[in-house]
Formats: C-alpha cells, sequence, structure tokens
C-alpha cells in the first residue's frame, strides 16, 4: 500500500502571493518530481478502485 502526506499548511499557504513564493521556495526540483510521481500512482491506484 502507498501512503501519502498531503500538508494542510501548503494548502492554506498558497491562497497568498507571498506565501507561494515561499512555498515555491521550499521544494527543490526532485521534490517536485517526487510529489508529481506519487500524485502520478495515486491516481492510478484510485482508477484501479472505481
Amino acid at each position: 500500500m502507498i501512503h501519502f502526506v498531503i500538508n494542510p499548511k501548503l494548502i492554506t499557504f498558497a491562497r497568498y502571493p507571498s506565501y507561494k513564493q515561499m512555498i515555491g521556495d521550499a521544494l527543490s526540483e526532485d521534490r517536485c518530481k517526487e510529489l508529481m510521481q506519487k500524485t502520478k500512482e495515486l491516481q492510478q491506484w484510485v482508477k484501479t478502485m472505481l
């Protein structure tokens, strides 16, 4: 089973431009690629459950 972590603070902070900048600065290219891969895996898993 794959476990995913959603950080509510990122969702809340993304509302304001200055927070978007902070999030953008905090995420490396490798971390973004990792999140994208996990998102794709989750999407595939959800499709198998339908």
